[in-house]
């Protein structure tokens, strides 16, 4: 199969929609510079935003495959002796010389100090005399950024101040801006979740790309995840296992509740207590808050212990 878009996901060509996110997802968190220090991370990377930047869009995924099918058909060429037909040099440079044809931001995007990455778009007009007009418009990779929130965050949903850096280049004039965007963080969110703030990264002569959050959560003291369930793992003595207890606890939410077991009741290793309804919150679903309880037994009985247990139990 030859190299492709599809090929760089790992998905097929009739692939949905959902399957290429859910590629892509999972391919960005792998090969993040942020997480991967291998060799050639940050390429692989790049390839990787790149070919979600052209098939992850409905849209750009029909032009894509139709370039595919025939790279010259929708550029007015009529086949390969067709070249001279209303064909400006740049998109020649665009397929065969790289981007020396760009007004001079050849360079800058060959390492020539400009950011890496990005995606190729052509758009094509008709001028008077029914010739098509071909430009090439090279649309910058989107931006990466991380942050980590806490599970209370997590419960609660938030905002969250991210700063970031874009280049604006304008005419081969290029600032360096600086902005604070405020990211909805839903409730629920998971761990490896990305968040895409649009049109707000890097900016070539106004085509813009995207801001992508990956969002990590901090590990929590108290509670664990499992889905949309929260747990708590709650040592007790041999004694409340089998004479019951009232044990006081801080939810996640700060409110404190107390948690009873009632005298004759045995509690054992491992024994789960489900509240439910009391877990995260996601769209129109609700987990269940699961408290784990551990037994903390003696290391040893003396003879007269023994007795009496013999003589209770």
């Amino acid at each position: 199969m030859e190299d492709s878009h599809y090929t760089t996901l790992g998905v097929d060509e009739n692939a949905s929609h959902d399957d290429i996110k859910k590629a892509f997802r999972v391919l960005s968190l792998k090969w993040h510079p942020d997480r991967n220090n291998e060799p050639g991370a940050v390429e692989k990377f790049q390839k990787i935003n790149e070919a979600y930047e052209h098939i992850g869009d409905d849209e750009k995924r029909s032009v894509y495959d139709a370039q595919r099918r025939n790279p010259f058909s929708k550029l007015g060429m009529g086949g390969m002796n067709g070249m001279g037909g209303g064909m400006e040099h740049d998109i020649l440079n665009a397929f065969f010389g790289g981007l020396g044809g760009m007004g001079g931001l050849g360079a800058m995007f060959q390492g020539g100090g400009g950011f890496p990455g990005g995606v190729q778009m052509f758009t094509t007009s008709m001028d008077g005399t029914g010739r098509t007009n071909v430009r090439v418009v090279h649309k910058p990779s989107p931006i990466s950024k991380n942050i980590t929130i806490t599970m209370e965050q997590v419960y609660a949903g938030c905002k969250v101040p991210v700063e970031i850096e874009r280049h604006l280049i304008e005419n081969n004039m290029r600032v360096l801006e600086k902005e604070t965007i405020y990211v909805d963080i839903p409730p629920g969110i998971d761990e490896g979740e990305i968040i895409c703030i649009p049109d707000k990264g890097n900016s070539i002569n106004g085509s813009k790309s995207d801001v992508k959050v990956f969002v990590k959560i901090a590990p929590d003291p108290v509670f664990q995840r499992s889905g949309l369930d929260l747990i708590i793992n709650q040592k007790i003595s041999f004694k409340d296992s089998l004479c019951g207890f009232s044990i006081e606890f801080k939810y996640i939410n700060g409110k404190v509740y107390t948690l009873n077991n009632a005298n004759g009741t045995i509690i054992y290793t491992n024994y789960k207590k489900v509240m439910p309804n009391m877990g995260l919150k996601r769209d129109n679903h609700t987990g269940n808050m699961i408290i784990n309880f551990n037994v903390d037994y003696p290391e040893k009985l003396t003879d007269e212990q023994v007795e009496k247990l013999r003589n209770i139990l």
